[in-house]
């Protein structure tokens, strides 16, 4: 559990908006680093190119007409997929890492739940 102290130090709420600030820009290259990864391995300049001439005609180096709509489009699914935009939630359903968190929260109680019975097995057998 997170909790924030509502009454910080100026100084300390600038020391906790520049460690926020770095984590998030190491978080957004990190990201896009994956992303960009991702593209050069499957090719994806080339088949943009290719879709280019297929549908205009011509070949062109850097064909934007299919870059702009596809940058848009990722960011939209994105966004979409996190379930949200502008830090609000677009629907009510639960975003994938709170599903995650669940399933993780679960799993935890699962394996104390076990070692606790196994403990209480081992202290039976022996009084």
């Amino acid at each position: 559990m997170v909790m924030v102290k509502p009454n910080a130090p100026k100084k300390r709420a600038l020391w906790r908006g520049v460690k926020v600030a770095a984590v998030a820009l190491v978080l957004f290259m990190g990201s896009a680093t994956a992303i960009m990864a991702f593209h050069t391995d499957s090719q994806l300049g080339t088949v943009f190119k290719k879709y280019h001439e297929i549908f205009v005609g011509y070949e062109v180096e850097n064909p934007y007409i299919v870059n702009i709509p596809y940058a848009i489009g990722l960011a939209l699914g994105i966004m979409v997929f996190f379930n949200h935009f502008v830090g609000k939630r677009v629907t009510r359903e639960p975003t994938p890492i709170e599903v995650e968190m669940e399933l993780y929260e679960q799993d935890v109680e699962d394996a104390l739940i076990q070692s606790i019975s196994r403990e209480q097995e081992k202290q039976d057998k022996k009084g």
